[in-house]
């Protein structure tokens, strides 16, 4: 059973901030390769909720990396996984 995926505003905002932040300091390929894995990780997800490590301070949340400078935290609630964040460790 696929579960359904979720995206808080924050979420949304924030990658919106991760792609322009991409976009003017690297390039579009650099920003393509971040939109093109977060889709495949979260297409991941939805077959695999539990796939990522359990975060060590809150035991309800998930992450999972997206390329090397990039978290996905997310939740599981029954069948939905509700996506909370994406953080960029570049972004100053």
């Amino acid at each position: 059973m696929a579960f359904k995926i979720s995206w808080t505003d924050n979420a949304k905002e924030n990658i919106r901030d991760i792609t322009n932040y991409l976009l003017d300091d690297w390039n579009f390929e650099v920003a393509e390769k971040f939109t093109d894995n977060l889709i495949e990780q979260t297409f991941r997800l939805e077959k695999m909720p539990f796939l990522g490590k359990e975060h060590s301070e809150l035991d309800a949340v998930r992450k999972l990396p997206i390329l090397p400078h990039n978290i996905l935290f997310y939740t599981i609630l029954r069948d939905e996984i509700i996506i909370l964040n994406v953080l960029d460790s570049r972004k100053k």
